[in-house]
């Protein structure tokens, strides 16, 4: 079982949290999409772990551009599982 929650909406000096509660899995890799209107801080791709974990990943949001509201797409992948969010960013 692989379970991701993201969250909803963020601005710039904010943080997108995504939150994994994984059950008996393969290795489990976060990447995180975001269009070139919007920086973020921290490695867009972190391994989360394996087995059975719950954790939570944490990315800064530091630029959006003015008037360019933009989504971001996190997905989640443990071996044939792949779960995705999106999180709505906004100036």
């Amino acid at each position: 079982m692989l379970k991701l929650t993201v969250s909803p909406l963020a601005r710039a000096g904010e943080r997108i949290e995504a939150a994994i509660d994984a059950t008996n899995v393969a290795e489990t890799v976060v990447s995180l999409g975001a269009p070139d209107t919007v920086v973020i801080s921290q490695p867009h791709t972190q391994v989360a772990g394996k087995g059975t974990f719950q954790r939570t990943i944490v990315w800064t949001v530091e630029h959006v551009q003015e008037g360019k509201p933009s989504w971001v797409e996190i997905t989640v992948a443990a071996g044939h599982i792949t779960q995705m969010g999106q999180c709505r960013v906004v100036a």
